[in-house]
């Protein structure tokens, strides 16, 4: 009896000891579904080496409560006085043996091979622990298995064997090795009741011997406050065959993070920016994260998993898209793709924010990824203090923004968005746009709020985006950029979507803020490194794994947008001076009721039932 890797080196050393058997009968976990909605059929890896080695193949059910009412294969189990060859084996079985199924065979012929030196590390996950403690020594016993009631794997010790934990190894290796021996030790036990020659000695009282419970997740969490990089390391080796070692991004995601390694030489660029545990930064030379752990020693990641998300490199996972509460935006141009972030930071639990070069006349997008499962999101774009568009943005979906459309005819055309210098002057008379909120040039903000969307309908009207016009040179704008509209190109035509809010306009669900300068500005306020060349002098800001990474672009998404990525799904700010609630379009509008325009791919979706009971449980 049997499931993993460990039984199957416990089986193949037995079936090679063809003196000590007649016939073998495996038993194991029946097959079952796995991954998303069951995509994945998976096999017990005990029954895969079963069937090549022709061996009979008896399956268990899944539930523990339908096992208790099992009952073994013939010829097991079926007579009141069991023959001595009759023997039962478990190697890593995983479920507690009903007492009817342990009397089901003769005394001392229910066996258990157990990968520790009992009693210490008693419980499913032996190996997991003697890594986790450190230890350099190690074993494995044949027991005889005893019902629940008189403690779990506390039988009497048949056979057992010592063996040496080599530093740095890997779970994987010390689990073979210990079943290898635990093979060996299993046929030497069988050789003698074979010969009427076994023996067995109770095990050690020690009410101090070590347990092995359960692996679950929170032992997996890192703490780099409280753990050395050599205790991380460990955990990794110890855990991360079935729980990869993860720690808490402020920002809300979670991260794992795989294969990972002490690291004694740290370049002094990279340590200067490491000033605290927690901190983390991309280190080129290696092509790792690099982050500085408990008692001054420092960790090296080679690959990043964020929930939800493909497994990637360190520096694609540093160079990835801001995030918050599984929302993501970026900001991207047609030459270079994703402009790069730099000193990201939280600024509060639903606000981010970076800056990020700007090129004049360079036209660029707004992305934007929605991760829940079941909200529709509008995405409010601001620039420089100004309504740009609203955008809606499926569950499980990506969508950008990157222009208004600025005809009312049927035969759309669109005006893309674009950096330009931005215009001073010396007149008087525009010191009048002082008015204007000056703070806010410079900036993009992104406002996420979670929506109910309720009717869609085609629109042919025109999107208004204000030009600021020149300031006076009193606000010291000088070699700034704006945005404004560029040349007019024809377009998909636009839908209209009449929406609840869930989350009401002025307190939106997520905030992301970038500000954008030119990249020599940028680098004379510390905020871009300098060029190799003048590197020396200054020193790049670091960026604390507590919080987003800077200088990042847009990672690959695990999304299957593809279907809505061919066209776009704008919404229009023309009614923004309404009064909240009120929509022009049509005369009964809903409660909280809001514009969006959406492209013609979303034309004729229902809605689920989910959402409509949602925006019930709203309005009400």
């Amino acid at each position: 009896m049997g499931r993993d890797n460990f039984s199957c080196v416990v089986l193949e050393q037995l079936h090679k000891a063809t003196d000590v058997w007649s016939s073998l009968d495996v038993v194991t976990t029946d097959d079952w579904r796995e991954g998303r909605n069951g995509s994945k059929l998976a096999v017990s890896p005990l029954k895969t080496m079963g069937q090549n080695l022709g061996l009979p193949i008896h399956a268990i059910p899944r539930t523990r409560q339908e096992f208790k009412t099992w009952q073994l294969p013939p010829p097991f189990g079926t007579s009141e006085n069991p023959p001595p060859s009759h023997v039962l084996i478990t190697a890593s079985f995983g479920r507690i043996l009903t007492p009817k199924m342990l009397h089901s065979f003769g005394p001392n012929r229910c066996l258990n091979v157990h990968p520790s030196l009992l009693p210490a590390y008693r419980g499913p996950a032996p190996i997991q622990h003697t890594l986790l403690d450190g230890l350099t020594e190690t074993g494995v016993c044949v027991i005889e298995m005893l019902e629940f009631k008189k403690g779990i794997d506390s039988g009497r010790i048949f056979g057992q064997a010592q063996h040496s934990v080599a530093p740095m190894v890997e779970f994987q290796r010390l689990r073979d090795e210990l079943a290898i021996k635990g093979g060996n030790v299993l046929v030497n036990v069988l050789r003698q009741m074979l010969n009427g020659e076994e023996t067995s000695e109770p095990q050690a009282s020690d009410e101090t011997a070590p347990l092995a419970p359960l692996i679950t997740a929170e032992l997996a969490l890192i703490n780099f406050e409280t753990m050395t990089a050599e205790e991380i390391s460990t955990r990794s080796r110890a855990l991360r065959h079935n729980r990869v070692t993860w720690c808490y991004l402020k920002t809300g995601p979670t991260v794992q993070f795989h294969h990972i390694s002490c690291v004694d030489a740290v370049p002094a660029p990279i340590l200067d920016q490491l000033t605290s545990p927690g901190l983390g930064i991309y280190d080129p030379s290696s092509s790792c994260l690099v982050v500085r752990c408990a008692g001054d020693t420092f960790l090296q990641v080679q690959s990043v998993k964020r929930r939800s998300r493909a497994l990637l490199p360190a520096k694609e996972w540093w160079n990835g898209a801001m995030r918050c509460h599984d929302f993501e935006v970026s900001i991207s141009n047609d030459d270079e793709g994703s402009i790069p972030e730099y000193a990201s930071r939280l600024d509060n639990e639903y606000t981010v924010s970076c800056f990020i070069p700007s090129e004049a006349g360079k036209h660029f997008k707004i992305n934007f990824i929605n991760l829940t499962t079941h909200f529709f999101a509008e995405a409010r774009c601001y620039i420089d203090g100004r309504l740009l568009t609203r955008t809606v943005v499926r569950p499980m979906t990506r969508n950008w923004a990157d222009g208004v459309q600025v005809t009312s005819t049927t035969k759309a055309f669109l005006a893309r968005a674009q950096l330009t210098p931005f215009p001073l002057s010396d007149d008087e008379q525009d010191l009048s746009t002082l008015e204007h909120n000056v703070e806010n040039i410079g900036t993009i903000e992104v406002h996420i709020l979670r929506i109910v969307q309720v009717q869609e309908e085609q629109w042919t009207g025109q999107m208004k985006y204000p030009e600021i016009g020149p300031m006076h040179e009193s606000t010291k704008k000088a070699g700034s950029h704006q945005v404004s509209l560029g040349k007019a190109e024809p377009s998909s035509p636009i839908l209209r979507a009449h929406a609840s809010f869930v989350d009401f306009p002025e307190r939106p669900r997520v905030k992301f803020i970038y500000h954008y300068r030119p990249r020599d500005i940028l680098q004379a306020q510390g905020i871009i490194p300098l060029p190799p060349a003048a590197s020396s002098s200054r020193t790049s800001r670091a960026s604390s794994l507590e919080r987003q990474p800077p200088q990042r672009k847009r990672s690959h998404s695990i999304i299957n947008d593809e279907p809505y990525m061919k066209k776009r799904r704008v919404a229009d700010p023309e009614h923004d001076h309404l009064p909240s609630g009120l929509d022009p379009e049509p005369p009964s509008p809903p409660p909280h009721s809001a514009i969006a325009e959406l492209y013609p791919e979303l034309y004729g979706d229902t809605l689920g039932d989910d959402l409509a009971a949602l925006e019930a449980s709203h309005l009400q």
